[in-house]
Formats: C-alpha cells, sequence, structure tokens
C-alpha cells in the first residue's frame, strides 16, 4: 500500500507541514546557492522554493494568496522592480507575508520596504542563517 503525504501525516503527526516560498530575484546564483543550503529541509517537505527572475514572473507564478506562505524579493530588478512587486501583491493578496532582500540596506530602502508591507528587510549579502530563522519563523506561525 503506497502512502501518500496525508496517510503519512495520519500514520505520524509529528511530520511538519512545509511552507511554500516564491524567491524574486534576477540573480541566477541564488537560487543555486538556496537550494544548497536548504537541501536538507527541502527534501524533507519544510521547504519548497520557488524562483521568479523579476516581479512580472512572480505574478504569473501566483494563482492566489494560499499559494505560498511568503514572498521574498530583491528590490532592483529588470522589468518590475520589488516595490512594484510588493505594492501589486497587497493590493491582490493583502495577507500574504512578504519581505525584502536586497543590497539596499539605506533608511529609505527599509522604510519604502515597510510602507510597501514588508514584514522584514534582509540587507544582500545574506546572512543563511538569518534566513533560515525567519523560514522557520513562518513554518511555526503556520503550524498554529
Amino acid at each position: 500500500m503506497a502512502l501518500n503525504s496525508s496517510s503519512l501525516e495520519k500514520a505520524n503527526p509529528m511530520i511538519e507541514k512545509g511552507i511554500r516560498v516564491l524567491i524574486v530575484d534576477d540573480e541566477s546564483h541564488l537560487e543555486i546557492l538556496l537550494n544548497q543550503k536548504f537541501r536538507k529541509k527541502i527534501r524533507e517537505g519544510k521547504y519548497e522554493l520557488v524562483f521568479a527572475r523579476n516581479g512580472f514572473d512572480a505574478l504569473k507564478k501566483m494563482k492566489g494568496a494560499d499559494d505560498f506562505d511568503l514572498v521574498i524579493t530583491d528590490i532592483n530588478m529588470p522589468e518590475m522592480d520589488g516595490f512594484t512587486l510588493l505594492s501589486e501583491i497587497h493590493q491582490k493578496y493583502p495577507t500574504l507575508q512578504t519581505m525584502v532582500m536586497s543590497a539596499y540596506g539605506d533608511e529609505k530602502s527599509r522604510n519604502t520596504a515597510k510602507a510597501s508591507g514588508a514584514s522584514k528587510f534582509i540587507t544582500k549579502p545574506i546572512k543563511l542563517s538569518e534566513l533560515e530563522e525567519t523560514l522557520d519563523q513562518v513554518c511555526e506561525q503556520k503550524e498554529d
């Protein structure tokens, strides 16, 4: 008898439900880096990371607010920047958690990100431990 994820959860209620995260950044090496760093948690089903190269690509990948638990976006990207993306997301999906991950860590960028609805701001180069801590917090909130 094959077990699917829901029957595994019933058999072992300690199995954690994972989070689905959309990461929007035009730096292609970031996808490789994050998939490598979080490979164990991805295999365990704790994280599902989806990548988009700009705001338009991100909006295409979003079908509804329940598709993702968190959107992490860079600010400076081609075609649609991160601030515009945040505005679009919060108009369409006002309860969706968002955060900014950018090399522009100045006060103006931080304030604009917050005004656009971002709950957190991480400055590049990112500290992977800080990102992991944030992802784990989102997992804990989802379980509550």
